[in-house]
């Protein structure tokens, strides 16, 4: 957006695309330039490898959304796509880089929280498949379609060893505020595993909780996106100076 005041940097959960963030544009506040982020193996980048890789991936995404660094930015990342998040703000910090304003994790377990589940992304097919549905990790309307589980197998394997030989490295906290989002009814990251986010948040952090379970950014859109303006009014209005990420 050519008057836009801020860039916010979407990343999807394991098996997720860009299209996951479809009308986030339309809803949250016209400066704010809503940039989902297209992976590997996924929509239009379908016959492209998908990483398997922490390091790797957060490489690749700050020389990607680089150019797009110009304006003020934030970062919002739901599951996996919440760990990406933290880990690209801490990339941007090493190299003395400009970071993000504001960072929002949602879905996504304290990246300092040990795993409490067995690793699926080696498992054969129909096991990898079942450890799916009973995580509850992947929407249901996906799942039930066997066709297009096919289809997606590889990615959301690659997509699951990225999450769990990822390891935490003790490091510099988050410099920017840290929303955390959560829902009422998600088995798979409670609020016990959220709470501990604020270890890394040197700015402060806030926790706010949805209805609905993994997947409440779906199922409680409007809340969400009404939090997420909230968060970042502060950031585009007139004349207001931006706090948070910069060096």
């Amino acid at each position: 957006r050519p008057d836009a005041r801020l860039r916010l940097f979407c990343l999807p959960y394991a098996g997720g695309a860009a299209s996951t963030f479809r009308g986030w544009d339309g809803v949250l506040d016209p400066a704010i330039d809503v940039c989902p982020v297209q992976l590997p193996g996924r929509e239009t980048r379908w016959s492209e490898s998908p990483f398997t890789d922490m390091a790797t991936l957060v490489d690749a995404l700050v020389e990607a959304l680089s150019p797009f660094m110009d304006l003020p930015f934030a970062i919002f990342g739901h599951s996996l796509g919440g760990t990406v998040a933290f880990e690209l703000a801490r990339a941007l910090d090493r190299l003395r880089r400009a970071g993000p304003v504001h960072l929002f994790a949602s879905g996504a377990r304290a990246p300092h929280r040990p795993p409490q589940r067995r690793p699926l992304h080696n498992l054969p097919s129909a096991e990898f498949v079942a450890g799916l549905e009973q995580l509850d990790t992947i929407p249901q309307d996906v799942l039930s379609n066997r066709e297009l589980v096919e289809l997606i197998l590889p990615t959301l394997r690659a997509d699951f060893q990225v999450f769990e030989t990822y390891e935490f490295s003790p490091g510099s906290q988050l410099r920017c505020p840290l929303s955390v989002f959560g829902g009422h009814e998600d088995h798979l990251v409670t609020s016990e595993e959220l709470a501990p986010w604020a270890d890394l948040a040197a700015s402060g952090m806030c926790i706010r909780m949805f209805s609905g379970g993994h997947f409440f950014v779906r199922d409680a859109r409007a809340e969400v996106l009404s939090a997420v303006g909230r968060d970042l009014e502060g950031y585009i209005v007139e004349g207001k100076g931006v706090e948070g990420g910069g060096r």
